[in-house]
């Protein structure tokens, strides 16, 4: 009788044993699990893909330009009606990279596609200025300085790269200064008074705060033509 006391007993302490054990390896697991699952951060959308009205869901005033997937383009058209046909449109814009948008307080409404938008203001805006960048549109005296850079075409299939200054960010084609083509690398400028600039197919490095009016004799290219859609970034 005592054996079999004996025996119960030693066998419960093994079952207790065992228990304790597993409870600790599982705590073990759960922890080398949380370490290698990766966190997914969830990114807040202030504006979803659709139309707004300005004045009622959206305000005038610059916004950033966001890319929703950096893989894919996205699409923003002003508008002078509640429809985005071709009568209504003020002016659309292709964005292969982030951007910005000017909306006016004559605009309708706005549409937008495959990107987000948050609203900026010029006063508050003081990102990182950079003395070297390729593709996009970055504003002056925000995210670049205005002065004189060394030119590289980096777009080896077509061989060529694009420069353009800018008076505002509407896409509209009067805000246009000058815009140049560049067949080989060389030097561009950039002017105090340029709200933004736009380059595709270059990376520009910034050389002096200079300008030398005999220096910007890049062949500007010939105005758009038809409805005024730009291409704000081409990869």
């Amino acid at each position: 009788m005592k054996l079999a006391r004996t025996l119960l007993f030693l066998f419960c302490i093994l079952i207790f044993s065992t228990l304790i054990s597993c409870k600790k390896e599982n705590k073990e697991n759960e922890k080398n699990i949380k370490n290698t699952v990766p966190v997914v951060e969830v990114k807040k959308i202030n504006f979803p893909e659709g139309t707004y009205e300005v004045g009622r869901e959206l305000k005038k005033g610059i916004y950033k330009v966001k890319l929703l997937n950096p893989a894919r383009m996205g699409y923003v058209v002003r508008l002078k009606g509640n429809s985005s046909d071709n009568n209504n449109i003020i002016a659309n814009g292709i964005f292969s990279t982030d951007g910005f948008i000017e909306i006016k307080e004559t605009d309708k409404a706005l549409k937008i596609q495959g990107v987000d938008l948050e609203e900026i203001s010029l006063n508050n805006y003081n990102p990182e200025i950079k003395k070297k960048l390729s593709n996009g549109l970055y504003l002056v005296n925000h995210d670049i300085l205005p002065g004189t850079y060394s030119a590289k075409i980096i777009d080896k299939k077509n061989n060529f790269g694009y420069f353009e200054r800018r008076k505002s960010v509407s896409m509209e084609n009067r805000d246009i200064i000058k815009k140049s083509i560049l067949e080989k690398d060389g030097v561009i400028q950039i002017h105090k008074d340029d709200f933004a600039i736009q380059i595709n197919g270059l990376e520009i490095s910034y050389e002096s705060d200079k300008i030398d009016e005999s220096l910007d004799k890049i062949p500007e290219d010939e105005p758009l033509k038809g409805n005024e859609q730009n291409i704000i970034s081409l990869n």
